[in-house]
């Protein structure tokens, strides 16, 4: 799967992992794993030796907003499906809106 076509961005770590930010409800981070255990943040420069097609896993997290909870999806080892990356995302969501409802409840807040 072309995952940087999958999410409509430039193949760049930085261009998948914003777009996945902003077209997501929980706005996630991304990590990319390369060969020789080597991890990039989204947000982290390629370095010119590494190029986005050796990349050989991704994982995606977020820090759920007003709750400050950590949430983390397990590592998608690649290749997998866009479906598969799909939901993963979609369970992330799902995650996020769960804990921030049970915050909010715990807290005296509407949910």
């Amino acid at each position: 799967m072309d995952l940087a076509y999958h999410v409509g961005s430039a193949r760049t770590p930085e261009a998948i992992g914003n777009s996945l930010y902003k077209h997501t409800d929980c706005g996630p981070w991304t990590m990319f794993y390369f060969p020789d255990k080597v991890k990039l943040y989204y947000r982290d420069p390629l370095p010119s030796d590494l190029n986005l097609l050796s990349c050989e896993a991704i994982k995606v997290g977020c820090i759920v907003e007003g709750v400050g909870a950590e949430l983390e999806a397990d590592i998608l080892m690649f290749p997998f499906t866009a479906d598969e990356f799909d939901q993963m995302l979609a369970d992330l969501d799902v995650k996020a809106t769960e804990e921030r409802a049970e915050w909010k409840q715990a807290n005296g807040e509407d949910a």
